[in-house]
């Protein structure tokens, strides 16, 4: 049977990391038939109590939960990278903590790559978020459409399962600073898609502010 990594970056969820956690794993017993699977938690230097919650939930499920920790604040794309660098799967799927992602698209993205797609993106159709969020994302994916990257989906995506191959090709780019999706895109062959609809934030609210869209 193979083995599915779930790599999940968290960064100041304290309020929320334990509920959406359990959302997660239950998703993942549900399909338990298909694949075995571990959930790596990355702590991206939070300032609140998020570590603390993460190594409780270790504690309590050790046999599918690892959990890592950066020295301070470095940004998604670190936490993300450092994750799939210490994943041990045939596949990662990455998804973030706060869960507007739907969970359960892990197990449709496992059978796609089961079927032999090596890179599988959960494309946003739509989304949930505060007005401000949505235009902000519409001009910045437009512009990078049209001046750099034609080939990524109109509304970017940040919810994705890779195949092994492609997560080692991902992980030996000698970009430092880079664009995640951007190398995702160069590290895959043949992509699938698979449309879904962003749910709005239920708990606390997201790190990722205006200021640091910008």
């Amino acid at each position: 049977m193979h083995k599915l990594s779930v790599v999940v970056p968290v960064y100041q969820d304290e309020l929320s990391i334990r509920q959406n956690f359990l959302a997660l794993k239950a998703s993942l017993d549900r399909a338990a038939h298909l694949f075995r699977y571990e959930i790596v938690l990355v702590n991206d230097g939070s300032r609140d109590n998020s570590i603390l919650l993460m190594e409780q939930l270790h504690a309590e499920f050790p046999e599918c939960v690892g959990v890592m920790s950066l020295v301070r604040n470095f940004g998604q794309v670190a936490a993300i990278t450092a994750g799939l660098a210490r994943c041990t799967g045939d596949c990662a799927a990455v998804i973030s903590s706060d869960l507007q992602d739907p969970p359960e698209l892990i197990v449709e993205m496992y059978q796609r790559w089961q079927a032999g797609s090596k890179t599988v993106l959960g494309i946003r159709e739509s989304r949930q978020d505060p007005g401000l969020n949505r235009l902000a994302s519409r001009i910045f994916y437009r512009l990078l459409r049209r001046y750099a990257l034609p080939s990524i989906p109109p509304s970017g995506f940040d919810f994705f399962l890779l195949d092994r191959t492609v997560v080692d090709r991902l992980l030996s780019s000698n970009e430092h600073n880079g664009f995640l999706q951007g190398q995702i895109l160069s590290a895959s062959g043949v992509i699938t898609q698979i449309p879904y609809k962003r749910r709005a934030r239920q708990i606390g609210k997201s790190g990722w502010t205006t200021f640091r869209k910008i």
